[in-house]
This record gives C-alpha cells, sequence and structure tokens, in this order.
C-alpha cells in the first residue's frame, strides 16, 4: 500500500506513525516478515505452523484494516503527549519456544488429545441428534398448537437452516477469538434455547428457538474440524475426522427411536427437548472444565499477557493482537466469495449438490421411515424409530470401511512428499455412492406391503447409511483437497448449500412418501442416487483436466499479483548476417581469426567484464534495499566494498531445457527477477537480480528464451508476452505465423521463406541438417523480425552498444558434443558454449575457442590457410537456438501428419532418411573448425562437428559455462523445467549429472568445483524438488563451488508439467504458465513465505560475506536453517510423483 512522502511530518504525529507502522497490514500475506531478532530461533517446522495459522486466517477473518479512524489519533488525555514508539516492534512479538513446545497443541499427550475428541465428538452428536429428535413430537406438538404437521416439521427445517447460517459466525470467531469461547457459548446458547422449546407456550416460541438452537449448534460442527487441526498431523487427522462424521450422522438417526419413546411415554414430547438440552448442555460444562485453547495464535495472546504481567513491559504482544477486523472483508470472505465459488467452480458446484442431496435424504428419511415402519408395519413411534439402526449400523461400516483405507492413504500421501492429490479421496464415495443407490432401491421396493418381512427394508438402511457416510466424508474431503488455500470459503459454500437443501427435505418427504407410494417414491430417489454415481468416476477421470480450466478461466482473477508491462520489443537493428541465412565468404580482417586454446577467458569477455561488473552494483544495491535483512544494510554493504570488484557477488542465472515448457516457465521466473517488470521493484520484489547477474545462460528451450530476449535487444518478458508478433505460440511450426499481427503471412508463403533459406545454405556448399529447418521455424516466433529474423545472429550481439557498454549479462547457450560412431550420447561427453564472441568447449577433451563470427571459415590445425576467406552468417540466431536435436527430431517426426506442402514433407523425410542411415545426428556444424586442432581429441577427427541438446547427457540446466573458475561465478540461480520423473516434473537429476559428471566420475572430462547434492530420491522425499533449495552453504565443504539456488517447476496457480512436446499452446495457456514461472521464482508473490527475498539476497550475499570476512546476519541464519541443504538422504524409492496447487 502506497503512501505520501512523510519526512516533514512530525515523527509523533498521527501521520507519521501511520506510514512508518502501517503500510501493510500484519496479514498482507501468508506470513507476517518476522525480524532476525525474532526467528532466529525459530525452527523450520515452527515458521512453517506459523505460515499455516496465517493463511487460514486470511482466509477466514481476512486482511483489511479495520474501521478505526487513522488521520486522527484519540487524545492521550490529562494533556499527555503521545508515547515514543517501540524501538524495534517484532522484538516485543512472542512466539513458541521451538517446534517441541508443550504450548503448542501439536505437543500435548496423545492421551489427552484422545480425551478431547471424545468430548468434542460427543458434543457435536447433542447437537446433531437435537435436530432429528423433534422429528418424533411434530405429531404430537402439532395437536397441541392446532397446527398441521406440515407446519410441525418447520421444527426440523428451521433447526437445520440455522445449521446453514452458523458456520458465517463461528468460523470466522474461532480464527478471531480462539476455539474454546466459540465452542462453549454454542453449546450454551443450544442447550438454552432448546429449554425454550421445551418450555414454549406458542408456535412462534417454538420455531424461533428451534431456528436458534440450530444457529447455536452449527459451532461444533464448523469448529471441532478446525480444533482437529490444531491437535493433530494430516496422518492422523483423516482418522479423527472419521469419528467425527460418525458423531454427526448417528446423531439424527439415533434421535427418532430416543424421541419416539420419550412421546409415547408419560413424559410427553416437551421432554424430547429436555433431553436434548440436558445432553448439550452436559457437552458446555465438558468443554469448559476440560478443553484448554488450541488455535495456536490466541494461544501465543495469553503467553503474552501473562508476560506483560510477570514483566511489567505493556509493549510485549502476540500477531493476533494486531490483527484489526472489517466488516465487509467478513462478509466477502464468508459469504459473498463462498457464494461466487458455488457458482463458478463446476467441481464445488456438482460435488456441493451430490452432497446435498445426499443431506437432505438423512432427514428425508426422518419423514420417511415413519410412514412405512409405523403405516405399513403399524409399529409405534418407538418401535418404528428403531428402524434407523439400520442407518447407524451402516454408518459405522462406512467408518470402519474408511479408517481401513486410511493406511494406504498415509502411505500414498508420505510417498508425494505430504502432499495430497484430490482423486485419492474419490474410490470410497464410488463405492458409497452404488451402494446408496442399492439401498435406497433396496427400501422402495420392500418396504411398500407388510407381506414382506419388516427385517427386510431395515437391512436396506445399512447400505443407506454405509453409502450415505463413504459419499459425505469423501467428496467433502475431495473438494477440501481442490482448493486448499480457499479451504474455508470452499466449506462454507458447501454448508451453505447442504443446509438450504437439507432444511427442504423435511417439508416434502412424509407427503412424497404417502402420495407417490413408497415403491414409487423409493423408486425415485434411488433414481436420483444412481443417476449421481457417475459424479465422483467423472471427477476421478477428468478432475485434473477440469481443475485445469477452471484456472485457465480464473488466472486473471488471481490475488497478490504485479502487473505486467506492455512495450513493444525493439527490432536489432544489427542483421550482420551479409546474405541472409546463406554465409557468405569474405575478406579477412587484417588480424585473421584463429583458434585459441581455452585457458584463460577471451580478450574480449574480460574487456567487457570491467563495465558489467560496474554496472551491476547499483542494480544490487537497489535490489537489497528493498529487503528487510534486519539490522544489516546490504545497500551499504555494496557501497562500502564497491571499489573492489573481486569482493562483490558475481551472479550466474541458469535456466534449463524442456522445450516451451522451460521458456515460459524460465519466463516466468526471468519476470520476476527483472525491474523493468511493473511493480517489481517494490519492497519485497525480486526486480534488479537479471540486471545484478553478470551472466545468463540457456539450454534449449532455455536457450529459445535467452536467444528471443537478445534478438530483440534484451526486451523484458512481458513485451514478449504481450507484443502479439513474437511467441504467439497458438501458431503451429507447421502452419507458420498465421495468427500473427505483424508478421502475418500464409502456410505457401511460410514455407517458401523456409525452404528458400535453407536451400540458400545448401546450395552454398554447406551441409543442412533437420535444425536448419526447425531453427528456422522457431525464428518466426522468437524473433519480431520480418522471415523469421533471417539475417540475425548469434555474434551480432557483441555488436550491440548497449551490450558492449555492460547494461545486460552475457548471454550463453550449452550443446552436448557427439562424436563421430557415438550412438548415445556419455555422461562426460564434451559441453559445446555459444557466447557472443566464441564458440568452443573449456573441457580437456577440446580446451579451445574459435570466434563465432566466423564460425563457417574452412580452419584446419587452428588457422586460416592462406586464401581462404572468413566466412560470416553461419552462426544464425535460429540455427543456434535450433541445436537441440532429439526434441526437434520428434517434432518433424510429426509432419507427415500435418498439412504441410508435400514438398516440404519430401525434404524432411530425406533428411530423417538420411540421418537415420548414417546414425549421426541432426546439428552439423561443417565444416568443423577444430579440424586438425588436436591430434587426440576425438572431435578434431571429423571435417564434420555434430551438436546434440545440451541435456542429453542429463545436465539439463546449464551449469557448466558458469562454474569455469575464470569466470568467478559465486552463485547460481538454477532454475529446472526438467520433465524428470513420469509426470513431468523435476527431481534433480540435472544437479546429480553435475556433480557426477565433476565431482564423483571415475573418467572426468571436467574437474569443475561444484556442491555437493543428494540423488533424485532424496529430492522428492524431502520435498527439494518442490521448493527453492541451497546447495552450498556450507563452502568448507565445496572449496571454489558457487553457491546453487536450486528453483525447480512447481504448481502453484497452473500445472506447468506440460510435454516437452507439445508444440502449440493458446495465449491463455501460455501466460497461466509465465505467471506460474513467476510465481515459482517468488514463492506465489510471498504467499507460500514472505521472507524469501531477504533469503535469496542472503544467498547473493553468501560468498562475499566469506571474502570480506563479514558476520552473516541473524536473518540470513535464519534463512540457510530453511532453505539449506543439511546433507539428510532418504534414498528410499518414491511413489508416482502428483504435486498438487500451491495456491488458487
Amino acid at each position: 500500500m502506497d503512501h505520501p512522502e512523510t519526512s516533514t511530518l512530525d515523527s509523533h504525529s498521527p501521520k507519521a506513525f501511520d506510514d512508518d507502522h502501517h503500510g501493510s497490514h500484519p496479514l498482507d500475506s501468508a506470513s507476517d516478515c518476522l525480524s532476525d531478532e525474532t526467528v532466529d530461533h525459530l525452527e523450520p517446522l515452527e515458521l512453517t505452523r506459523i505460515n499455516t495459522y496465517r493463511l487460514q486466517q486470511k482466509t477466514t477473518v481476512g486482511s483489511t484494516r479495520g474501521p478505526a479512524p487513522r488521520e486522527t489519533w484519540l487524545p492521550m488525555g490529562a494533556g499527555k503527549e503521545y508515547p515514543p514508539l517501540l524501538p524495534d516492534p517484532e522484538t516485543y512479538v512472542v512466539e513458541f519456544d521451538g517446534a517441541e513446545d508443550p504450548l503448542h497443541p501439536y505437543n500435548w499427550s496423545m492421551t489427552r488429545r484422545i480425551f478431547l475428541v471424545c468430548i468434542l465428538c460427543y458434543g457435536t452428536f447433542a447437537g446433531s441428534f437435537a435436530s432429528a429428535v423433534f422429528s418424533a413430537a411434530i405429531a404430537s406438538s402439532s395437536k397441541e398448537f392446532h397446527i398441521s404437521q406440515e407446519v410441525g416439521s418447520l421444527g426440523v427445517t428451521l433447526y437445520v437452516l440455522g445449521f446453514a447460517a452458523g458456520p458465517t459466525i463461528w468460523a470466522p470467531a474461532s480464527e478471531l477469538i480462539g476455539r474454546r469461547w466459540p465452542l462453549s457459548l454454542g453449546l450454551l446458547g443450544c442447550g438454552i434455547f432448546t429449554v425454550g422449546c421445551a418450555t414454549g407456550k406458542d408456535v412462534q416460541t417454538l420455531m424461533i428457538c428451534r431456528f436458534f438452537a440450530g444457529l447455536f449448534a452449527a459451532s461444533p460442527i464448523s469448529v471441532v474440524p478446525a480444533v482437529f487441526a490444531d491437535l493433530f498431523n494430516n496422518a492422523q487427522r483423516g482418522i479423527v475426522m472419521s469419528i467425527f462424521c460418525m458423531a454427526v450422522f448417528i446423531g439424527p438417526f439415533a434421535a427418532p427411536f430416543v424421541g419416539g419413546f420419550i412421546t409415547m411415554s408419560a413424559l410427553g414430547w416437551r421432554w424430547t427437548m429436555y433431553i436434548s438440552a440436558i445432553m448439550v448442555l452436559l457437552g458446555f460444562v465438558l468443554v469448559v472444565l476440560f478443553l484448554d485453547e488450541t488455535y495456536a495464535p490466541v494461544i501465543l495472546v495469553r503467553k503474552a499477557a501473562t508476560l506483560r504481567r510477570q514483566t511489567h513491559n505493556w509493549g510485549i504482544h502476540a500477531k493476533q493482537d494486531e490483527v484489526e477486523v472489517d466488516f465487509h472483508e467478513l462478509v466477502r470472505n464468508n459469504f459473498t466469495r463462498p457464494l461466487k465459488m458455488l457458482f463458478t467452480e463446476p467441481i464445488l458446484l456438482l460435488i456441493s449438490l451430490y452432497i446435498s442431496f445426499i443431506y437432505g435424504l438423512i432427514y428425508a428419511l426422518l419423514g420417511a421411515y415413519p410412514v412405512v415402519f409405523q403405516r405399513v408395519y403399524g409399529m409405534n413411534m418407538g418401535e418404528g424409530g428403531l428402524a434407523f439402526v439400520g442407518l447407524i449400523i451402516g454408518e459405522l461400516l462406512g467408518g470402519v470401511f474408511i479408517l481401513f483405507l486410511q493406511g494406504s492413504y498415509i502411505k500414498k500421501l508420505a510417498a508425494n512428499g505430504d502432499v495430497p492429490v484430490p482423486e485419492w479421496r474419490l474410490p470410497p464415495a464410488i463405492v458409497g455412492g452404488i451402494t446408496f443407490a442399492a439401498g435406497m432401491f433396496w427400501f422402495g421396493w420392500t418396504g411398500y406391503t407388510s407381506s414382506i418381512h419388516w427385517m427386510v427394508p431395515i437391512s436396506s438402511g445399512v447400505l443407506t447409511g454405509f453409502g450415505i457416510f463413504c459419499i459425505f466424508l469423501q467428496c467433502f474431503n475431495y473438494i477440501v483437497d481442490c482448493y486448499p488455500t480457499l479451504a474455508a470459503s470452499t466449506i462454507a459454500a458447501n454448508t451453505i448449500l447442504r443446509s438450504a437443501v437439507g432444511c427442504a427435505f423435511p417439508l416434502f418427504s412424509r407427503q412424497m412418501m404417502e402420495n407417490l407410494g413408497v415403491q414409487w417414491a423409493g423408486t425415485m430417489l434411488g433414481c436420483i442416487a444412481a443417476v449421481m454415481v457417475p459424479i465422483p468416476i467423472a471427477f476421478m477421470v477428468y478432475g485434473p483436466w477440469l481443475r485445469i480450466v477452471c484456472l485457465l478461466f480464473g488466472v486473471k482473477m488471481y490475488k497478490n499479483r504485479v502487473e505486467l508491462t506492455t512495450t513493444a520489443p525493439v527490432n536489432r537493428a544489427l542483421p550482420n548476417a551479409p546474405d541472409g541465412y546463406t554465409p557468405q565468404g569474405e575478406t579477412c580482417p587484417s588480424k585473421r581469426p584463429s583458434i585459441r586454446n581455452a585457458t584463460a577467458l577471451s580478450s574480449a569477455e574480460t574487456s567487457w567484464l570491467k563495465a558489467r561488473r560496474n554496472n551491476t552494483k547499483d542494480a544490487l544495491k537497489a535490489f537489497l534495499s528493498r529487503v528487510d535483512l534486519g539490522s544489516f544494510n546490504g545497500s551499504d554493504y555494496i557501497a562500502n566494498h564497491s571499489a573492489n570488484a573481486s569482493a562483490l557477488p558475481n551472479i550466474g542465472i541458469a535456466v534449463s531445457g524442456g522445450g516451451y515448457r522451460a521458456l515460459m516457465n524460465g519466463g516466468g521466473a526471468l519476470q520476476a527477477f527483472d525491474n523493468r517488470t511493473t511493480n517489481s521493484t517494490h519492497s519485497g520484489q525480486l526486480g534488479g537480480i537479471l540486471q545484478s547477474a553478470t551472466y545468463l545462460s540457456g539450454l534449449s528451450g532455455g536457450s529459445w528464451l535467452v536467444g528471443s530476449i537478445y534478438m530483440n535487444n534484451f526486451s523484458d518478458v512481458s513485451s514478449l508476452q504481450d507484443n502479439g508478433s513474437v511467441w504467439q505460440f497458438q501458431d503451429s511450426i507447421f502452419s507458420g505465423p498465421t495468427q500473427s499481427t505483424t508478421w502475418d503471412i500464409g502456410t505457401v508463403e511460410y514455407y517458401s521463406q523456409l525452404l528458400g533459406a535453407v536451400d540458400g545454405k545448401s546450395n552454398a556448399g554447406y551441409e543442412v541438417s533437420i535444425t536448419d529447418y526447425w531453427g528456422r521455424s522457431l525464428s518466426y516466433q522468437l524473433i519480431n523480425a520480418s522471415e523469421g529474423g533471417v539475417g540475425y545472429t548469434w555474434s551480432s550481439i557483441a555488436l550491440s552498444k548497449d551490450f558492449q557498454a555492460g547494461t545486460m549479462p552475457m548471454p550463453l547457450v550449452i550443446a552436448d558434443g557427439r562424436a563421430p560412431g557415438e550412438i548415445l550420447v556419455p555422461a562426460n561427453t564434451t559441453v559445446f558454449e555459444f557466447n557472443p564472441w566464441e564458440f568452443g568447449s573449456w573441457d580437456k577433451s577440446l580446451s579451445a575457442f574459435v570466434s563465432l563470427e566466423f564460425l563457417g571459415s574452412n580452419f584446419s590445425k587452428g588457422t586460416l590457410a592462406t586464401g581462404e576467406k572468413c566466412v560470416r552468417g553461419f552462426d544464425n540466431a535460429g540455427f543456434i537456438m535450433g541445436t537441440s536435436s532429439s526434441l526437434f527430431n520428434q517434432a518433424f517426426l510429426q509432419m507427415n501428419n500435418t498439412d504441410a506442402p508435400s514438398v516440404v514433407k519430401d525434404a524432411i523425410s530425406a533428411i530423417l532418411g538420411k540421418i537415420g542411415s548414417e546414425n549421426n545426428d541432426i546439428a552439423v556444424y561443417k565444416p568443423n573448425p577444430f579440424y586438425r586442432y588436436a591430434s587426440q581429441s576425438k572431435y578434431t577427427s571429423s571435417p564434420s562437428l555434430t551438436l546434440v541438446d545440451g541435456g542429453e547427457d542429463l545436465q539439463n540446466i546449464p551449469l557448466d559455462p558458469l562454474l569455469q573458475p575464470q569466470r568467478h561465478v559465486d552463485v547460481i540461480l538454477a532454475v529446472d523445467s526438467s520433465a524428470d520423473t513420469t509426470t513431468r516434473w523435476p527431481n534433480g537429476t540435472s544437479l546429480v549429472a553435475t556433480y557426477e559428471r565433476n565431482v564423483d566420475s571415475s573418467q572426468r572430462n571436467s574437474s569443475l568445483p561444484f556442491p555437493s547434492v543428494p540423488d533424485q530420491n532424496t529430492f522428492v522425499n524431502l520435498g527439494l524438488n518442490n521448493r527453492p533449495t541451497f546447495f552450498g552453504c556450507n563452502s568448507s565443504n565445496a572449496t571454489g563451488a558457487p553457491l546453487v539456488v536450486y528453483i525447480p517447476n512447481a504448481p502453484y496457480i497452473y500445472p506447468s508439467n506440460v510435454s516437452t512436446f507439445d508444440l502449440q499452446y493458446n495465449t491463455s495457456e501460455r501466460n497461466a504458465i509465465i505467471e506460474n514461472g513467476y510465481d515459482v521464482a517468488t514463492l506465489g508473490n510471498g504467499t507460500v513465505d514472505s521472507n524469501w527475498p531477504a533469503c535469496l539476497a542472503c544467498a547473493i550475499l553468501s560468498r562475499s560475506f566469506e571474502r570480506t570476512n563479514t558476520t552473516v546476519p541473524k536473518t540470513c541464519s535464519t534463512c540457510f536453517k530453511t532453505y539449506c541443504w543439511n546433507g539428510t538422504i532418504n534414498a528410499t524409492t518414491p511413489g508416482d510423483y502428483y504435486p498438487t496447487l500451491k495456491l488458487h
């Protein structure tokens, strides 16, 4: 929230205080920025708990300021001046004393927690019992008050209607004042109003009291699950929730026979209310006597109050004390938003309808069973009520069934890093749906005549009760899992619809059974139940897809998102190839190019680094000035060491391969790091890291990202995304830019240009490969120029005045070498690098570089023979970006299935046939600039050099050029968009491959310093592939190695694990994946961890601290505890990896 300048205001004025200390609400993100003094001793588990509670509170109570006036303060009174502000308010905030603090409910004894479960389930049972017990009193009370039984049934309807209204009060109240008081007041109020029902002298009193009794009885139903969340972890909570649901459902089914016998006795119908009141008030007494507060933020409020009295320091407080309540946000979070979700989220609507039907049937049976067992079979009220025992048995069997399955669910949950997959909940619901429909048919077809023994329709209740329990519990859990960050709104939406339907059913169920007849009414209900059976089956199959569709529809509604710029990219002015795509020989410069040995940086790079390193200082200072490092001033630190560039951080950013997935996910990350993205330079944002970096490397899809940025004059990602002339991935590479707004050409013209360019190169005597066709096609999507920038070369980057001035990082693109005769690329293959000046390799197998501008020249033994011309234009930008053969081969294998002209299909088929017969790869560099340069090298023996995808050696993150000691990179931000798992998510394979290649290999082609990393199984089992992790924090164990910040692709708002071979994306899909990549880099714009910008700053400064002997700030120590890999190994083979969305 922006505020006017306050420098001219008195430090004690209301405005000054407001700006200094209320720039953002305590709940503006999922967790607050705790100061280093506050969190230094907090365990990561405890920090996670804090984040969880504050996110819960934000989605129920809200995060908007209250209505208290800000501009004018109340006077202190007695002429007193306003006291001075607290020097550092965060140091006065109390927290738990570590993860094992006995105050935390998780650490209470299991015996104590089980006892509380019994108390709370009893209170819930009593409240639900009271909802249905009045059904036995309808006839008697109607007779006493001279009303019809239809009006009398309002006693059940209004109670259930109170269930609908109650959660909108009790849920937010429990987030504000804790769980104990809402539970106590709810049970007390229910008991009092139930007594009012028992003593009411007229029907108006009776009905009003029934409504308010239901309103208060909603307290345990809505708050008890939250208490269980306070007391138990995910695995334990499933068991206690099953028991809780048994209490909810058994109550209404136990009430009719109890109420029936009471009504028949001398006590009369009013004692059904007295007995209910006694039961509920007993629950109240138990809660008051034995239930301590379980909501952690409120526990800390009490701890702070105790500390204030003990220390007489009245500034001590808990974060909960800072919460301000805004009525409008309360209404929006707990009523408006749930209703909006109900009618815009198909999953929520359909599942809620199913649950509502089931819930309504519970209360419909209260009217249906008396018709069958009292009228058809001639039983009295008590005996007829005993027929509900069949339903109770079914409920118990359903609970046992769910508990039996809980073990396998826990195993799957653990194997998936404690991340639930919603569809895991549905198989029991499918079984329940079938048994429920069967039970309803059974009831209708056997309960219509007394000639069938009464045990038969009673037995149908076993199937019906079993189905009700399984459907309700599992479908309810399913929608909560589908919307984890909006669980409160999801539950509220479901409760509103469910209770609305439930309160209506008692009004017509008896009449329906009487007018249609038991047989037809039961058949109709059975048919409705049968029609709904496919609902969970459909979501089992199509649920993941439907969630994706919903996200695409709503992605623009996502909150806490920075706005992105829409400026048009500037065309590069240096298409320096003399003859378009065809390389052209020219007279060589006076200093003829030659091959140099890779023992040092090139003179061009060395000179450029002087300008670049100087330019990174201001950007880095600006970034560090916006992050909260506690008492440490990062901006001053850079300023104090600016005279010694070698002391400052040297940042490299690496963007992995993975086709368009990598381009879009990596693009989102660079968008977050770029200070040109609107709002990226606000407090806590990451803008400026890109401008602070020295190097930016890309591989495969990552190289397309890097190349597109630099070929468009270092345009920002937002510009490329919104321009309309590039990144139009809805245009298939097989049809060309037919939908583009600027370079709109027909398919025939597109292929004419493409074939003409490649034919020109071939006719000039240069061997062409599949990469020529792919690179040309790709250029139309990545370069904002006519004919796909046919004359743009990679070496033209070095001719840009902006680049020469060091205003942007140095781009690096990677490919693997494939020696003649090799079929599979070995792990220690030679890694080749393209930079703006040179092409070559640092590896021992070659250790040589050639001038990139003259790459197509006919070198031999490291020199150009006299008379040989210098060839320019071979380093076409598209050709270099397209040097990633595995993907391209697969792409063009689809050519025959497209509408491409036959001449194109024939040309591609001929090339593929040649490649297959020669068993060579598809990226051919001929002439080989290193031919006969070193006789001992396998890459110098052939006049052709073949390159393949840089990820074929499993090093899918281009770390190699950033690890070169000559470049002195000390921190690498590694953005991993790999598809390592069967579900196409990263699992650390690239880091493992780089480690084994350089540190743990018996046949090293490279011995670069690299920090230790765990195996792939550990990455998954510890969740290191689902969040950023720092490797190499302890530099003493990794001498000379940079600190690697591993940033793996993960689903935040969109499942970005699209196939590497998907070649077409509509604009919504593209934008969603880019936006998800932004969230990957920013942890959901700070939603997951608001300290992340500070922690990333600490990683960037880490090696610099060591070189300058600077004490690590406390904030950084805390960050390293949270994000550094601590050496833990868990090599157990994990199950299938199905991460769910972190945000919605």
